[in-house]
């Protein structure tokens, strides 16, 4: 299934058992999981947001990322849904920012329907697409060079049933 420690390209739906036996391989990967990655699917879920997609290092498994310092991870919302969420997003900066500071969680919120996007002078057709080319790809400095990876789609409902090995 990997090649080069790299899960091959494309989003994957996986449950959260699977996800924790593949990529919960140590203290450190677990402790993101329960700590950051199950407080990130409460706050989605309580919010009807049924999805998260995790990418970046930790759904990489070669070994310069087995004791990866972060988990990188977005949510999609619809331009739509912004007035249905605008009071719980208001507080989300904040909310973010603690999900980062305590637990090394980085959760992103994406507009699927957001026309083009531009960051650091470069520029994709949308934000989605930012975000998939970002976790979806391993780092300029990656020893392997930059190389597409997948991304992993997992259930907020599933993460908070199961998920402790």
């Amino acid at each position: 299934m990997f090649n080069n420690g790299v899960l091959p390209a494309g989003v994957r739906s996986m449950s959260a058992e699977e996800f924790i036996s593949m990529f919960c391989t140590n203290y450190t990967r677990m402790k993101y999981y329960t700590e950051g990655l199950k407080r990130a699917a409460q706050f989605l879920a309580k919010n009807g947001i049924p999805w998260v997609y995790v990418g970046g290092g930790f759904v990489d498994l070669a070994d310069h990322y087995q004791w990866t310092k972060d988990i990188d991870c977005f949510f999609i919302l619809k331009i739509e849904d912004w007035p249905r969420v605008l009071v719980t997003l208001e507080k989300y900066a904040q909310w973010k920012e603690d999900l980062w500071n305590q637990h090394r969680c980085g959760l992103n919120a994406v507009f699927e329907d957001f026309g083009e996007y531009e960051h650091k002078g470069r520029k994709w057709e949308s934000q989605l697409q930012y975000f998939m080319d970002l976790y979806g790809h391993t780092r300029e400095d990656d020893p392997r060079g930059r190389i597409e990876k997948g991304i992993v789609k997992l259930g907020t409902d599933d993460i908070l049933k199961g998920g402790s090995k």
